[in-house]
């Protein structure tokens, strides 16, 4: 993100103070007129000139941290409106890169991006805000965009505005992300009634097949019956699993019980689950150093969805046609358990890392990702007090990792730091 121009941030030398409240800043005795004694006058200048650029300094790194974790589009724009600051949601949607959209002006940038209507009228807007000093809401949109827009001024003085604050939000696609929230609850419960209308007809084939096969070894078939009634047994097995899943996964996380839970046989579970989609993606799933880790406190469920979530995401990112590799790597750090997810699935993009643990955050095509994984992943860590921070180099691979607590005190949620 480039730094605001030189003019507005500029510091006054004769209002600056010093950094602590209470302490007052000492200076020479002189009378009026008076010229300061010989050396002091230089040091001195030069001393208030590397606190003035510091003060100023500091100023840019909040501006820009502040305007960073902003996901909306944000522009800061000047007194001859053009773009003083420009957040990088704001260069996604404008299609140029942040340094070169600084100092251009808006007029000619939404042009470019927006029906000549709009743009006028929001150029029209921005000049009312400069005219009243009071801020303006409203909405406007094209193509399937629905975009509600705040403009509030940046004032100088009691009625002097040096600049605006552009923000703009899609509700478009918050309202489509609130109605896939809904689909998704109602395939919940779906889920969990199929879950339930099968597992008893199950069982009655299970059965069927156990009694079919031990009947079967007190007379003299061909070999090739038993093989398939065992086949048929393998079967029941791996519906059977994939039944408890979907009931696992429809239960409230406040309804079950919490275990001593041992990571290396969920992660082996996980890997089984994922074989196949993994294989056709052409990626390997390993582990290394689980076996040793201790029991972490936990909700059933919950670990099997938080590693579900991270092997399923570096799965979806092989693309088939490279060898691509998962490994899940674990450490004890004292009194908490830490699990690497490395890969070499090519990295994030530097644009998307930010979102990522948004919920309905994709990259994917539009019907192939709920873009949930890795918020509930994120959302399971905090409740238990635990942290997930990602890396990620493009072009080469991108890394997860999860610190949980031996013992987790639900009831104080970390503040995760992703």
């Amino acid at each position: 993100m480039s730094d605001c121009p030189r003019s507005d941030r500029q510091v006054n030398a004769h209002t600056w103070q010093t950094a602590s409240p209470g302490i007052k800043p000492q200076r020479p005795q002189l009378d009026a007129g008076d010229p300061l004694p010989h050396g002091v006058g230089e040091p001195l200048a030069r001393s208030a000139a590397a606190a003035i650029r510091g003060i100023a300094a500091l100023h840019d790194k909040t501006l820009q941290a502040v305007c960073r974790a902003i996901t909306d589009p944000l522009l800061l724009v000047d007194r001859n409106q053009r773009i003083a600051v420009c957040n990088d949601a704001a260069a996604q949607h404008l299609g140029r890169g942040v340094p070169v959209l600084i100092g251009l002006a808006l007029s000619d940038v939404w042009a470019a991006v927006t029906p000549a209507n709009i743009c006028e009228q929001r150029m029209a807007r921005i000049a009312e805000v400069f005219r009243t000093a009071a801020p303006v809401r409203f909405t406007d949109g094209w193509d399937g965009c629905m975009w509600d827009n705040t403009i509030s001024p940046i004032l100088g003085g009691p009625a002097e505005v040096e600049g605006v604050v552009v923000v703009a939000r899609n509700v478009a696609e918050y309202g489509e992300n609130a109605a896939h929230a809904e689909q998704l609850a109602s395939l919940g419960m779906i889920s969990a009634t199929l879950a339930h209308e099968l597992a008893q007809p199950l069982s009655v084939v299970q059965l069927a097949l156990q009694n079919a096969s031990a009947e079967l070894e007190r007379v003299d078939c061909p070999e090739v019956v038993s093989q398939d009634l065992n086949a048929g047994l393998a079967a029941c097995a791996r519906i059977a699993d994939t039944i408890s899943r979907f009931r696992e996964l429809a239960r409230r996380p406040g309804t079950t019980r919490e275990l001593e839970v041992r990571i290396h046989p969920v992660v082996d579970k996980t890997f089984r689950l994922l074989a196949l989609t993994a294989k056709q993606a052409g990626m390997k799933l390993r582990g290394e150093n689980l076996e040793a880790l201790p029991a972490i406190r936990m909700r059933e469920n919950e670990l099997d969805q938080l590693l579900f979530a991270l092997v399923q995401n570096a799965v979806h990112a092989a693309n088939g046609r490279k060898d691509r590799h998962l490994l899940i790597a674990g450490a004890r750090q004292q009194d908490t358990v830490a699990l690497r997810f490395q890969d070499n699935c090519g990295g994030i993009d530097p644009a998307h890392l930010p979102r990522i643990f948004e919920p309905f955050f994709t990259t994917k095509p539009r019907g192939k990702g709920t873009g949930l994984g890795l918020y509930i992943a994120r959302r399971i860590v905090c409740q238990r007090g635990g942290q997930i921070t990602v890396e990620s180099l493009p072009g080469e691979g991108t890394t997860f990792t999860v610190t949980l607590p031996i013992v987790s005190h639900p009831g104080t949620e970390s503040r995760c730091t992703p």
